[in-house]
């Protein structure tokens, strides 16, 4: 055998696809919302289409990988960009704010995009992150997910604990 391997075909993986279609998530999320949505990496001072890892303050071991972030009344927050292909998959009215993290009970929210956001919050000491998704029908639901301090104290110390007893012990 001479020739090189073939390439996998990996247009099915979801990381690629989301990965790829994030751009269009964040224009349709700035159009939806009238709000500027810029990439992590340029807005933190890298070349257009870095990638931004933040780590939190004095919790070196939390980093986050923000997809972008928006101004609104004078306050920065996130912007988590998501795409979800499933036909039929329900989601709240667009423009839903979560103040707390029980708020989400009854909706169809994936509870790990909403960890991501808490810990995004979290992390970077963010009064906000708006979870912006883009249905496979082409439609953006966006949502604000407002800091809960609760909550991503409960999810610091969870995941510090897991870290300690299987990574660090």
């Amino acid at each position: 055998f001479t020739g090189t391997a073939p390439e996998l075909d990996r247009s099915d993986d979801p990381l690629v696809r989301g990965n790829a279609w994030e751009g269009m998530v964040r224009q349709v999320y700035s159009l939806a919302t009238g709000r500027p949505c810029v990439e992590s990496g340029a807005a933190l001072g890298g070349p257009a289409g870095s990638l931004a890892i933040v780590r939190h303050a004095t919790i070196p071991w939390l980093g986050v990988s923000p997809d972008a972030f928006t101004v609104d009344g004078g306050d920065v927050g996130g912007v988590e960009c998501k795409t979800v292909v499933a036909r039929g998959a329900l989601f709240a009215p667009t423009g839903l704010v979560l103040v707390r993290a029980d708020d989400y009970q009854g909706t169809e929210f994936d509870p790990g995009h909403l960890t991501q956001c808490y810990t995004q919050c979290e992390a970077m000491d963010l009064p906000f992150v708006d979870l912006a998704v883009l249905l496979g029908s082409y439609r953006l639901r966006w949502y604000r997910i407002l800091r809960d301090e609760p909550t991503q104290r409960q999810l610091v110390d969870a995941v510090g604990e897991w870290r300690e007893k299987h990574l660090v012990r």
